[in-house]
C-alpha cells in the first residue's frame, strides 16, 4: 500500500493514481526479496519452483500487529534512510539472487519515489513559510509528486532490462502502450 494512505494524517488521503505506482514498485520488492527460485529433480526431470525464502528481508512488513502508521514508519525508513553497499537495507541485500536483474530496476523506481518524496516535503516547508507572510504558496503537483512518478516514469525505466530494450507492441488509438517480455 502507498505510504499516504497507510497515514492517519497525511496530506493527500484520497487514492490517486500515483498510489498505485507506488503499490506495484511495493509489490515488486516484496517479490524481488522474499522468493528465489530453487531447483528441484522432480521424477520426470529438472524444474524450477518459486520458494519464499527462509528469512526474508522486510518480514516486518507483514507483522500482524503493526499499525497503518508503523507500517508507514518502516517503509519510510526503507525509502528514505540513504544506503551503503553494506546496509541491510541496500537493494544487492535485500533483492534474492533469482532476481539480480531487476535491481536496476528497483533502484531506480525507489529513486524516483524519493525525489518526489524530497521535493513534496520541500514544496509543503515553503508553503508553510509562504502562508505565514502572507505570500501564494508555490504551485506543485502532488498527484505525481512534481513529475517524479507517473506512467512514463514507470515506463522510462522498465523499457530495458540487463541493457536490453524491451520490445513495445505498436500504438493504437485507443490502446495504452504496454510492454511485452
Amino acid at each position: 500500500m502507498a505510504f499516504d494512505l497507510l497515514q492517519k494524517y497525511s496530506h493527500h488521503p484520497k487514492h490517486i493514481y500515483r498510489h498505485d505506482l507506488e503499490s506495484i514498485f511495493y509489490v515488486m520488492v516484496i517479490f524481488f526479496s522474499r522468493y528465489e527460485f530453487k531447483a528441484t529433480q522432480p521424477t520426470s526431470g529438472r524444474e524450477e519452483r518459486l520458494k519464499k525464502r527462509s528469512h526474508p528481508p522486510l518480514s516486518e512488513w507483514f507483522d500482524p500487529t503493526l499499525s497503518w502508521d508503523r507500517l508507514a514508519n518502516e517503509k519510510w525508513v526503507f525509502m528514505m534512510h540513504p544506503v551503503s553497499c553494506d546496509s541491510p537495507l541496500h537493494m544487492r541485500n535485500i533483492m534474492s539472487s533469482s532476481f539480480g536483474g531487476f535491481e536496476e530496476w528497483i533502484s531506480d523506481l525507489k529513486d524516483a519515489l524519493v525525489d518526489g518524496f524530497w521535493a513534496r516535503n520541500l514544496v509543503i516547508r515553503q508553503e508553510q513559510k509562504a502562508q505565514k507572510i502572507g505570500k501564494v504558496p508555490t504551485s506543485f503537483n502532488h498527484e505525481t509528486l512534481g513529475g517524479e512518478v507517473q506512467y512514463s516514469t514507470f515506463f522510462d525505466v522498465m523499457k530495458n532490462f540487463e541493457g536490453k530494450a524491451l520490445r513495445a507492441p505498436p500504438q493504437s488509438d485507443n490502446v495504452d502502450v504496454t510492454m511485452e517480455l
